[in-house]
């Protein structure tokens, strides 16, 4: 008999927190995109507390089609190979901020430059904007890195979320451009705008992330459905995963995206692709940019940096 899911203390707590917050706050279910963006900048950072030092840290701006993106590059001393990471919030919020902490710890603990790279956001640049602003920032990196000290013949690609998303869709461009790619880590990503999971009805609401918030996000990034059901965007139906580089894929047992990442990795390793998959336990979506919140956000980075790092060394 299988074990009944059980969700943690500090997760509860935090719901509790919110549950509490909206009560007394309920025109925070009604915020326009400004004012969830802006929240978002506020509040986030708080879920991680005090950021860690990193031997060297700079902000630039890359270029992208006559346009320029921000960037920011955490490098530990003795920096070994490099992460283009990509930060989550619906494709409409988050910032190079408001994961600046995870950013920093995975530095440290996969000894390994982060590019963490912003790109336009929905509804006012739906798809591909941001997809194809990830692409420029890899091409930049590949192209541009080596003359800043960076080990950027085959960075592996990360994100979180919406940024897991993109990551994963940017695996497949790379695949299909022949752009050097080392590995992606995909930290509960969305997958598949079907939305019609088990997991998507079992925490539809109150477990964090909010089941109609994501189809509101995912109506503001792909408006039309069949681009919302393409594979740049649902890359849980692509048509084909083969020659993708090896992924580390992470997901939460209290999350609505929990049942499509598993379902993506079990397409990724039935294409042949070397998979690293794990699941929290107890846990909400969200952990990774939550360590004031929960010792998880230790774990999944530390788990996640241990993958970045193995794929470094077997690269030489």
């Amino acid at each position: 008999m299988a074990d009944t899911p059980v969700l943690r203390p500090d997760m509860r707590a935090l719901l509790d927190d919110l549950a509490r917050e909206l009560a007394d706050n309920p025109g925070l279910k009604n915020l326009s995109w400004t004012q969830m963006r802006a929240r978002a900048e506020a509040t986030w950072p708080a879920h991680w507390g005090d950021p860690d030092s990193v031997a060297h840290v700079e902000d630039l701006e890359l270029p992208a089609d006559g346009r320029t993106l921000r960037a920011r590059i955490y490098r530990p001393e003795d920096a070994r190979g490099s992460v283009l990471f990509i930060h989550g919030g619906g494709w409409v919020n988050g910032s190079i901020d408001t994961h600046d902490g995870a950013a920093r710890l995975l530095a440290n603990r996969a000894g390994c430059a982060v590019v963490s790279v912003s790109y336009r956001k929905a509804p006012e640049a739906p798809y591909p904007a941001g997809l194809d602003d990830c692409e420029a920032a890899l091409r930049w990196l590949v192209d541009s890195g080596p003359a800043l000290g960076l080990d950027a013949s085959a960075p592996i690609l990360g994100g979180e979320s919406a940024g897991g998303n993109l990551a994963a869709s940017l695996a497949l461009r790379a695949r299909d451009k022949s752009l050097p790619v080392g590995g992606q880590v995909l930290i509960y990503p969305v997958t598949d705008g079907r939305m019609g999971s088990e997991s998507y009805a079992q925490f539809a609401s109150g477990y964090m992330l909010e089941a109609q918030g994501l189809r509101n996000c995912y109506e503001a990034y792909a408006p039309d459905r069949a681009t919302r059901l393409g594979p740049e965007v649902s890359v849980l139906l692509a048509d084909d995963l083969a020659g993708l580089p090896p992924a580390f894929v992470a997901t939460c047992e209290f999350d609505p995206l929990r049942d499509e990442g598993r379902a993506y990795a079990a397409r990724l390793v039935e294409a042949g692709v070397d998979v690293r998959f794990t699941e929290y336990r107890g846990a909400l979506h969200g952990i990774w940019i939550m360590r004031a919140v929960t010792p998880l956000a230790d774990r999944i980075i530390g788990d996640a940096a241990d993958f970045v790092a193995d794929l470094v060394r077997r690269a030489g």
